[in-house]
């Protein structure tokens, strides 16, 4: 009988970043040089302008590109703002959590306040006295 030792690895996630602007090179920076994570590569039609991906086979044109490329555990989405939607309906449509679980802290997201009225929504007055 052969003894298998026991493996303490934690599986790795394997992430991408859509968007290297301002910010998304930042995560792309941050992810490629984590342990627990295999940079699966990032989305940018304009490229790598400030040179943060280590791999150019890692840069891709279009989310269809990279999600070619194998699956991804999660995906941090860095697009200007009226892209957020389009591209977080494309991750979810192929199983893709696009969240960024430090917004929140271990926790996970903050209670949402409630009254006998329901929830407010930021778009919404209402006059509750």
């Amino acid at each position: 009988m052969a003894l298998v030792p026991a493996s303490n690895a934690t599986p790795r996630l394997r992430g991408a970043v859509f968007g290297l602007g301002m910010i998304g090179r930042h995560h792309a920076r941050l992810l490629q040089q984590m342990d627990g994570v295999e940079f699966a590569g990032a989305v940018d039609p304009g490229g790598d302008r400030f040179g943060v991906v280590h791999e150019p086979s890692r840069i891709f044109g279009s989310a269809a590109q990279l999600l070619a490329s194998g699956p991804l555990d999660f995906a941090v989405v860095a697009v200007p703002t009226e892209e957020h939607l389009p591209v977080t309906r494309e991750l979810a449509a192929a199983g893709i959590h696009p969240g960024h679980p430090s917004l929140y802290g271990p926790n996970g997201p903050p209670p949402q306040p409630s009254t006998a009225a329901g929830p407010r929504r930021p778009h919404e007055e209402r006059d509750d006295g």
